[in-house]
């Protein structure tokens, strides 16, 4: 606290809630830290007595973050002890000194003036007031300020200065203070609660025993880690492992700092096993097993038991079909304590597969790993069956030796190996190879035949079969001689087998599928054929041993007359035309050579096309059209068919004229048609994009503005996109149509051109910065685009906006700018120029007439009128090389006068660039 020297005694109070005074202080000593004894500038030192009440007693506060500094004011005058009187009565509202000081010495600052300076040193002092406390302490000196210590963080005060004379005490107005926050303290243990099967923990926890300000965050912690941060005082520490300690800690932050809790260590608890891996293989035999394991990755917890579960597949060696057996548990182990277990499967079956995994089990539940697919070792195999033998061929015999794999092949199959008549082959035959055919035999002769299969471990033999040949079939069959003899029928003549390995029993013809009985016969007619159609033959010898066939031999039938002819098909074109279309005759019986059209039994065609399209008629007469298709044998009529041809229709219909009127717009024209046959009664107008399936039709009948005139303007179209339009006229009694005419809309100014794309660079070698700039075309171009600006404008840090500058003009899509400095923000702006399109910026131009001046702006492009010759400056500079104004009567709503000081006024101009 500090204050000026007076003729009193003042009291600085301070409180919180409704507490007396905590302390005075008096003397000429104008400035005192209270808790503990100072030096005073003007008369020494002094003493601070605490003057003690209901709650008095020895205050020693210390130095902190809550000292408030108090300043206050006094009037000068000494009045009698009667009633002592301060200025206004009261002391001036001790001062908190700028807001922004407060914490120069890490405490409130307070202050107050005096009304008078002193007049003479006697006897004064000062009280400082706390609401907290009651006690005080005279001073003497001429300090108008102190210091509080030992206060509470982020706690209010009330602050008051009570001032003492020999005639009496008077208080000051309280003044609120609030202390400046500090970190929390007093932060307990987290309250927990398992979640999730040992993969979570819910965190709880209370607010700091003091919090010594506002809590702006808490921070959990994991080893070190931050896992949370908010205000929340619950935490799902969630994708944690069961079973695993973890080291937490609690922070609790305040604007001034933050407090930690002391590390908790928790553990999660309990889950199933996870990641076993699949047994290990160690060795196999043909009846046993060896296999070991090992504990699981994550055992998330004690592990009580290993189970060893088998599965096997039983199946027949010939085929895919297994049979898988139920899984079995065929050995526990409770001694857990290693790190490696073993176990030894016997009993099992030669060439068997199995399947082994490992069931792993703790308190909270078990897992099971992948299984470990395994076969014994093989063995000789077992239950081989005698072969099958089935005739293959008569003359020369053929026997056809098969069999099946054994029941019990005990391992893979290598080889198989076969004899006739107790002599074995000198060969052998593959796994997969279950049949032989036996050559060189003789008829009617008996041979026995034995099988061999080895494994790798092994051979057995199976039991003999017997069989005896039959006779032979012919061999030597020559194809039969063929002779046609009409249409229909065809002779067939042959010779016997050169060789006929028994006797002939039959002959056979074999016809494309068919089959025709000779008996023993050496030739055959064969009748009901198709004309014109080729036959393949072939012949049969059979005896008691077999059939064999020779090769075919072909030949035609005679060609036939034409059949089923269906009437032709009549479609009217026109008033004097009709189209006339037929399908070949159903049956043609040989090649057509030609058709002959009639008409009303007149020929009007003749020849190999299918259609006629017959013109130079009679509007609305009736005519008969038949078809005759004709080959080498002759010919069939076609039924007749009739049709009446329109009455009239117009005729000479010419292409329509286009005019393109704009960018949107197109003025279609047209002529009637050559012969209109009656009145035209309406006009249709076809108007298409080219390449384009939706067609926009327009009709104009006699009530239609544009049916006296044959104009109509097709509006709401594409800029420079190509149309084509056709016109068709029609009558009561038909229409005739006009061939599509194209054109293409002019080309309008481009839209929607998109942004610039940027990347900064630094030029190789240097510090000169770089920007590569790359765009594309315009959305919309509505034109060819000839060539691209670009404008750059350094972004004024100042009011108002920097000029653009001109860059880059040309038809890249690209450009590298380098003419930049450091550190400065730019813009980029990509313009595109079509033809009969110009970008105007706003410029001032002045255009002297006739002695008088005018100023305009150029705001937009309009239609002129013609006015006096005019000389033109433009302010600034213009990127063309020559520009013409031409100016419309808008120039007369105000002039400029020589001497005259009016507005400029906007105008309205056309630019055309040369």
């Amino acid at each position: 606290f500090f204050w000026n020297p007076l003729p009193l005694i003042y009291t600085v109070t301070m409180r919180t809630a409704n507490f007396p005074p905590m302390f005075s202080l008096s003397g000429y000593n104008w400035m005192v830290h209270v808790g503990q004894i100072i030096q005073a500038a003007a008369t020494g030192s002094f003493s601070r007595n605490v003057e003690t009440k209901k709650e008095e007693r020895t205050q020693t506060l210390g130095m902190s973050n809550s000292q408030p500094h108090v300043e206050w004011s006094s009037n000068t005058e000494e009045e009698t002890p009667a009633k002592p009187r301060l200025g206004s009565e009261t002391p001036d509202k001790p001062i908190l000194g700028d807001k922004t000081e407060i914490n120069r010495l890490g405490e409130p600052f307070i202050s107050a003036k005096p009304d008078h300076l002193p007049s003479s040193h006697i006897d004064k002092s000062y009280k400082i007031m706390k609401s907290i406390f009651h006690s005080g302490a005279t001073l003497h000196g001429t300090s108008h300020q102190a210091h509080l210590f030992g206060l509470e963080p982020f706690t209010t005060y009330h602050i008051g200065v009570v001032a003492t004379n020999q005639a009496g005490e008077v208080s000051s107005p309280w003044t609120l203070v609030r202390t400046l926050e500090s970190s929390p303290s007093g932060l307990s243990y987290f309250t927990v609660e398992q979640k999730e099967n040992g993969r979570a923990l819910l965190l709880q926890w209370s607010e700091p025993v003091r919090t010594n300000g506002v809590i702006k965050t808490y921070n959990v912690f994991s080893d070190g880690v931050l896992e949370y941060a908010g205000l929340n005082r619950q935490f799902l520490f969630r994708r944690l492992d069961p079973f695993t300690l973890y080291t937490l800690t609690l922070e609790a932050c305040t604007r001034a700092g933050c407090a930690h809790s002391a590390p908790q260590p928790l553990w999660t608890e309990e889950a199933a096993p996870q990641s076993q891996l699949a047994p290990t293989i160690q060795s196999v035999g043909s009846t046993s097993v060896e296999l070991s394991w090992s504990e699981p990755v994550n055992p998330n917890g004690k592990i009580i038991r290993y189970e060893v579960i088998r599965r096997c597949f039983k199946g027949k060696a010939w085929g895919n079909q297994t049979i898988q057996d139920d899984e079995k548990i065929v050995f526990t182990e409770y001694n857990t304590e290693r790190n490696t277990f073993m176990y030894n499967d016997t009993g099992l079956q030669p060439w068997m597969q199995c399947e082994y995994k490992i069931r792993t089990w703790n308190s909270a539940g078990h897992t099971c790993s992948s299984w470990s697919v395994v076969r014994t070792r093989q063995a000789p195999p077992e239950g081989l069956s005698p072969p099958e033998i089935a005739q293959v061929s008569v003359n020369p015999p053929k026997l056809m030796i098969s069999w099946i794999p054994p029941a019990q092949p005990n391992g893979v199959i290598q080889s198989y190996r076969l004899q006739r008549n107790e002599v074995l082959y000198p060969f052998s035959f593959d796994a997969v190879t279950f049949n032989y055919t036996d050559e060189a035999l003789l008829p009617f002769s008996t041979y026995r035949y034995v099988v061999t299969a080895c494994t790798s471990e092994g051979c057995s033999t199976s039991p003999p079969t017997s069989i005896t040949t039959l006779e032979a079939a012919p061999a030597g069959v020559s194809p039969p001689a063929l002779w046609t003899i009409s249409a229909t029928q065809i002779n067939v003549s042959w010779s016997p087998p050169s060789i006929q390995n028994g006797e002939i029993t039959q002959y056979l013809l074999r016809l494309d599928g068919k089959e025709y009985l000779a008996g023993q016969n050496l030739s055959l007619l064969v009748s009901h054929l198709q004309p014109s159609t080729q036959y393949n033959l072939s012949l049969v010898a059979c005896t008691n041993g077999g059939c064999t066939a020779s090769v075919a031999e072909s030949a035609w039938t005679m060609e036939a007359p034409p059949q089923n002819m269906d009437p032709p098909r009549l479609q009217v074109t026109g008033s004097e035309s009709i189209e006339i279309t037929w399908k070949p005759p159903g049956t043609p019986n040989g090649q057509i050579r030609s058709y002959e059209l009639r008409r009303d039994g007149t020929i009007v065609y003749t020849g190999l096309e299918t259609h006629y399209h017959d013109f130079t008629l009679a509007p609305g007469v009736e005519y008969g059209y038949t078809v005759m298709a004709n080959n080498s044998q002759g010919g069939v009529l076609s039924p007749l068919v009739k049709d009446r041809t329109s009455p009239s229709a117009p005729s000479g219909m010419e292409p329509p004229k286009l005019l393109a009127k704009g960018p949107q717009e197109i003025l279609v024209s047209w002529d009637p048609p050559v012969r209109t046959n009656g009145h035209i009664v309406n006009y249709t107008l076809f108007i298409r994009e080219l390449f384009e399936r939706e067609t926009k039709i327009v009709h104009i009948n006699t009530t239609h503005n544009s049916f006296g005139t044959r104009s109509f303007i097709v509006n709401q179209l594409k800029p420079f996109h190509r149309y084509e339009v056709r016109i068709q006229a029609c009558t009561r009694l038909g229409c005739a149509s006009g061939d599509w005419t194209s054109i293409r809309t002019p080309e309008v100014a481009p839209r929607k051109q998109p942004p610039p794309h940027l990347e900064v660079q630094m030029a190789p070698g240097g510090f000169q910065p770089t920007v590569s700039l790359l765009w594309t075309g315009p959305l919309q171009p509505n034109g060819q685009v000839l060539y691209y600006e670009l404008y750059r404008r350094q972004i004024a840090t100042q009011p108002g906006k920097s000029n653009p500058v001109l860059t880059y003009n040309g038809s890249s899509s690209s450009f590298m700018d380098m003419e930049l400095s450091p550190f400065t923000e730019y813009e980029y702006q990509v313009r595109n120029v079509c033809y009969q399109q110009l970008t105007l910026r706003w410029v001032w131009v002045h255009i002297s007439i006739s002695g008088e001046i005018f100023a305009f702006l150029i705001n937009e492009v309009v239609s002129t009128i013609k006015l006096l010759s005019v000389s033109v400056a433009l302010a600034g500079n213009t990127p063309y090389e020559k520009i013409t104004l031409k100016i419309t009567q808008e120039l007369y709503r105000e002039k400029i006068k020589s001497n005259g000081q009016a507005s400029p006024a906007p105008v309205h101009l056309q630019f055309s660039c040369n």
